[in-house]
């Protein structure tokens, strides 16, 4: 790894900007391979030479668990000839049978078309049944079909699996607290304004102070 690659991944970790494959020109321009990333997380811990507040590696680090713990789930879905879009359809459709198509891509945040030829492909294996809405004829609700069912309890098994391996080392008190941050901190991000709106909300503000204040009085009416 060069040197300009790995002062800009320090940059782009130090920023917790969360753009590890690009920095831009502030960063030196950088081009970040994905090995590269693995090798910088590798030299953070055996490099002590490299002065970082660990707090600030908090975006790399929550991308890079959820890649990886991703990455394991579809090498081991594999046996299954599942792939993780299909794995959370069906295990969000287990809990929101009858749920319209729309509802589905909103639970999964998939997207809808997406999402559509999933359900086209599981309907033909026999695993999802579509029904018509019986207060909308031009709507469909979803539905398991029994064919399913050890098919999710496979999914099951194959994440508590996987949940083990992430885990191991923890104690049930560790694992215990680890969820509740993570909820938090998914709890904080949840609750904050989308950055278009925050925008909007400003450049109203703004534009309302530079308005000329109304007099209160009705405009005057034309002589003619």
């Amino acid at each position: 790894m060069s040197g300009n690659t790995l002062r800009g991944l320090h940059a782009a970790v130090e920023s917790d900007a969360g753009e590890f494959y690009r920095c831009d020109t502030e960063r030196r321009s950088t081009n970040i391979r994905r090995y590269d990333i693995d090798i910088y997380y590798i030299l953070i811990y055996q490099n002590r030479s490299i002065n970082m507040d660990r707090n600030r590696q908090l975006g790399f680090l929550l991308k890079d668990v959820s890649r990886r713990y991703t990455r394991r789930f579809e090498e081991r879905a594999q046996g299954l000839s599942l792939t993780l879009p299909q794995c959370r359809a069906l295990a969000y459709l287990e809990n929101n049978e009858g749920v319209s198509q729309k509802r589905l891509a909103e639970l999964t945040e998939l997207d809808p078309m997406t999402l559509v030829r999933i359900l086209d492909r599981m309907e033909a294996d026999g695993w999802v049944q579509r029904r018509f809405d019986p207060a909308d004829r031009r709507a469909h609700t979803l539905w398991l079909t029994p064919k399913a069912r050890p098919m999710l309890d496979h999914i099951a098994q194959l994440i508590a699996e996987i949940r083990a391996e992430a885990l191991q080392g923890l104690s049930n008190e560790e694992r215990g607290q680890l969820v509740e941050l993570l909820e938090r901190v998914h709890s904080n991000l949840s609750s904050l304004p989308p950055i278009t709106a925050v925008k909007s909300q400003s450049t109203d503000q703004e534009a309302g102070a530079r308005a000329p204040r109304s007099s209160g009085r009705l405009p005057a009416r034309s002589s003619r």
